[in-house]
């Protein structure tokens, strides 16, 4: 009767119960009264890493696992990476970051896909799964940097976030070491940064849950840091707003396609940095997007009332410089060409008595 070698066996219970208890975290996480967008994200990166966990336990038991255990370890591990980016920036409550995640998204699928073909090219799949750490530690310590500067200087931090920022770089260059020992194939080495790695998440579990306001805390922490960074300091936002509201909506600036941020900053008695700021944090869109919205609706509104103009004369009408430039605009915001938008809403109009 073949029996497995104690080292490989003694590392499939070890890193199987490191996954049963991040299954046993990750719903505890849910039974969390007043839950919020932050417990999902970080009830779902709990449950990844201990699936990752399973996993790379499973494939242990033989000194060459089938090349099935480690794509799936390579995907779960690759994949803490977009979870560890909504948790980090929804734990500082700076929740404007959506191309940062599509971006850690779309590298994570290339270095899956460059890991697996060369896995199934004959590298060592050890050393495929250094490329996962590898990408989780530069995705973490990146990620930490962009959020580091939304408050930083360190000296103005609260002793909390301090030593959450240490505890997020301090993993990140456990994952570093992790990849250089896990490229090297030293196994003694690999499997005590992957404990410590484990402890530290652990630990950061331990700090969130005993205080059932932490998030709060947190947030407000931050909050309180970026509003005394605003430039927007002293100026009544609110009336600046409303008149932001009425140069588009009464005097329809929008329709101007010379239209620049410097132009309507002038118009507001704003610098530019303070109109980007007012756009960006208090509307949640860039400047582009703001104006191009008017500018569709009004186009939306032409087409309809206004059948007998071109395509064309509408576009120049609502403030767009080209043709070209409308229809992409147009199709981004509605999933419809102009003409196709036209088509279908004259058709829907009841008919003419």
């Amino acid at each position: 009767m073949n029996s497995f070698p104690s080292i490989s066996l003694l590392t499939y219970i070890l890193v199987t119960a490191y996954s049963l208890v991040f299954f046993h975290l990750s719903v505890f996480v849910l039974m969390t009264r007043n839950k919020t967008f932050i417990h999902y994200s970080f009830s779902a990166f709990l449950l990844d890493y201990g699936l990752m966990c399973l996993v790379g336990g499973t494939g242990a038991i033989q000194d060459y696992p089938p090349s099935a255990f480690y794509v799936g370890t390579l995907a779960f591990i690759l994949l803490l990476a977009p979870l560890g980016a909504v948790y980090i920036t929804s734990f500082l409550g700076i929740n404007k970051n959506w191309k940062l995640y599509v971006t850690i998204l779309l590298v994570m699928a290339i270095v899956f896909a460059v890991g697996v073909f060369l896995g199934f090219s004959g590298l060592s799949w050890r050393k495929v799964l250094s490329l996962g750490y590898a990408f989780l530690c530069l995705s973490l310590f990146s990620v930490g940097l962009i959020m580091y500067r939304e408050v930083a200087p360190y000296r103005k931090l609260t002793k909390n976030l301090k030593n959450f920022f240490i505890c997020l770089w301090g993993g990140s260059i456990q994952l570093l070491l992790l990849c250089v020992f896990q490229f090297l194939e030293i196994r003694t080495g690999m499997h005590l940064f992957w404990i410590l790695l484990t402890l530290t998440v652990i630990i950061h579990f331990a700090l969130v849950v005993r205080t059932p306001g932490i998030y709060q805390e947190y947030k407000s922490q931050t909050d309180a840091i970026r509003e005394g960074k605003s430039r927007l300091m002293g100026i009544d936002v609110e009336a600046r707003l409303a008149r932001l509201n009425t140069a588009m909506v009464t005097e329809k600036l929008y329709r101007n396609p010379d239209l620049q941020i410097e132009d309507l900053a002038n118009k507001l008695q704003l610098t530019l940095p303070q109109l980007s700021e007012l756009i960006n944090r208090h509307l949640e869109k860039n400047f582009n997007t703001f104006i191009n919205e008017f500018r569709v609706e009004e186009a939306k509104k032409s087409l309809v009332t206004s059948p007998k103009l071109s395509v064309l004369e509408i576009a120049f009408d609502c403030g767009f410089a080209s043709k070209s430039s409308f229809n992409a605009v147009f199709r981004k915001t509605t999933g419809l060409t102009p003409r196709d938008f036209r088509t279908s809403a004259l058709s829907a109009l009841p008919p003419k008595k």
